[in-house]
């Protein structure tokens, strides 16, 4: 008996599959045995001439050719193949799922961390009204007041910033690095491009939606602002 390092890479395909009752295909799978042996020993015991699977290269100028012909043996029931464009074209179809499920929960979180931070600029401005109005009444113009609020949400979108780069960090650490290391097909690679650029944006908002957000909640006289909100 010898010790084999089971891979990929040594072109086992065929195993028997041990379920609890052989004689129930339903039934629950307890495990898979690999076996390898001697080409001449699997015919004596199968009675077959053929052995169970042959791996071998083609040159790239008859690749084409050669697929051609395995295609034409594919509805044989005791017949099937695999090549390296069937496993690039496995893993393309894998790694285009992976990115459209990581780009759609990333649009996601975007449009929420967008609106959320809106909603924050919003109810900010509406709870501080009075306070807002009684500066402007002793002596603070509109422009100053803008520039007071646009600079508060800057420090919130800073502050943001970086609580959200120390939870990216901790999460590399502890979930996403560990989680890479035992796919060994994958690499990993810290990005912080995102996370600036969704901060980004919301600078921008924090410039023109606070802006545009007070003017229209400041058109009253300061009079009826303040007895509005009392």
């Amino acid at each position: 008996m010898g010790k084999v390092e089971y891979n990929f890479s040594n072109g086992l395909r065929y195993f028997p599959v041990i379920k609890e009752d052989i004689n129930d295909e339903s039934s629950p799978t307890l495990g898979l045995e690999y076996i390898y042996m001697n080409p001449n020993e699997y015919k004596e015991l199968t009675g077959d001439k053929s052995i169970m699977s042959y791996g071998f290269d083609v040159e790239d100028s008859e690749k084409e050719n050669f697929d051609k012909l395995l295609k034409t043996f594919e509805n044989e029931p005791d017949f099937s193949y695999d090549s390296r464009d069937l496993q690039i074209k496995s893993t393309m179809e894998f790694k285009n799922l992976i990115e459209f499920a990581g780009y759609s929960l990333s649009i996601v979180l975007f449009l929420i961390s967008v609106l959320n931070f809106i909603n924050v600029i919003a109810t900010e401005i509406l709870r501080n009204m009075v306070n807002l109005s009684i500066l402007e009444a002793i002596g603070m113009t509109k422009k100053n007041i803008k520039k007071y609020l646009v600079k508060k949400n800057l420090i919130y979108s800073l502050c943001g910033l970086v609580f959200s780069f120390i939870i990216m960090l901790l999460v590399d650490k502890y979930i996403l690095i560990g989680f890479m290391e035992q796919t060994q097909w994958t690499s990993y690679k810290f990005v912080i491009t995102p996370l600036i650029l969704v901060n980004l944006v919301n600078i921008i908002i924090g410039i023109i939606f606070t802006g545009r957000f007070y003017e229209k909640h400041s058109q009253n006289s300061l009079v009826d602002r303040i007895r509005s909100l009392e």
